[in-house]
């Protein structure tokens, strides 16, 4: 992250953006999975770290989905905090072909995200992945 941090937290994403054309392409690091998670659009990333999420239990949601799958593909783990898979210094020396930034969910209520983003020049606070791509619009 930047100096305003020490670690890089758990609920946090390095975002490392390769290609930026018709769609933005890249990677995410959590420190809660071995490997990153590549994304095809910013739509897609959001969908994929949410999932990520849930399957840690962290952050946890604020209120439990209803869902329509079987049982056995639910997920009900809630960690206070998950095993740590990655450390800082792997996840803060990724960099993007075209841009770096971080994502870090402070909590995840009314079925959306809120926390911050943060790039080399500034950090903007969300309170809705809708918020939250149109920040990702203007950076690209």
């Amino acid at each position: 992250m930047t100096e305003r941090h020490r670690g890089f937290p758990m609920n946090a994403l390095r975002v490392c953006v390769d290609e930026e054309t018709a769609c933005v392409e890249g990677r995410a690091y959590s420190k809660m999975e071995e490997r990153p998670l590549f994304f095809s659009n910013y739509a897609q990333l959001l969908l994929l770290a949410d999932k990520m999420f849930d399957r840690h239990g962290y952050p946890q949601h604020f209120q439990e989905r209803r869902s329509f799958c079987r049982e056995e593909e639910k997920s009900s783990i809630m960690h206070m905090l998950p095993e740590q898979k990655l450390s800082d210094e792997t996840v803060l020396g990724q960099r993007g072909r075209r841009r770096t930034f971080d994502l870090v969910i402070k909590s995840r209520r009314r079925s959306g995200w809120q926390g911050c983003l943060l790039t080399d020049e500034e950090q903007a606070d969300f309170e809705s992945e809708i918020e939250l791509l149109r920040m990702l619009e203007k950076i690209s």
